[in-house]
């Protein structure tokens, strides 16, 4: 269940994506990452996106209209490496732990909820086999053999999903 009540991946839609409140240390290793992005993004749209985030984020307190700038920067931090990197693991940490505070992040948790729970349906099970098979640009599918059953799994950029889970009674 979510903090809302609500079970994880239930079809619910937030009516409105609740804010993202900073602390100071959110905000000081944001605050240089926006900026930087400031000095090199071209076209107005996007340039106010950034500028709108960088007051957010001054304010410590991002809203839903500034969500998915912060969802960017967050994004590209974590999956260049950039934040370890430049900022130290303690800094990846943290941005780790502000995108599953965002959409996309609870998104991303849900998804994983999801296929846990596929996944215990095959607990206690004798493992029989497993393949890894490329499917397409970034995508992979993983299929798991039991001796009860077997669970087919997507994974790529828009995350982990299950395809089919078979389970003998």
């Amino acid at each position: 269940m979510g903090a809302d009540g609500e079970e994880a991946g239930a079809g619910t839609v937030d009516s409105a994506p609740a804010p993202v409140t900073l602390d100071e240390a959110a905000a000081d290793l944001l605050q240089p990452e926006v900026d930087g992005i400031l000095h090199s993004v071209r076209g107005e749209d996007a340039r106010g996106r950034f500028v709108a985030l960088r007051a957010a984020v001054a304010e410590r307190r991002v809203g839903e209209a500034e969500l998915p700038a912060l969802e960017q920067v967050l994004r590209l931090g974590i999956e260049t490496g950039r934040f370890e990197r430049v900022h130290g693991r303690a800094a990846d940490t943290l941005a780790r732990g502000l995108h599953a505070r965002t959409p996309a992040g609870r998104a991303a948790v849900a998804q994983a909820e999801a296929v846990t729970g596929a996944l215990r349906a095959l607990n206690g099970a004798r493992l029989e086999g497993f393949t890894v098979s490329a499917d397409g640009p970034g995508g992979y599918r993983f299929r798991l053999s039991t001796d009860r059953g077997e669970v087919l799994l997507r994974i790529d950029r828009g995350g982990v999903r299950v395809d089919s889970v078979e389970v003998a009674d």
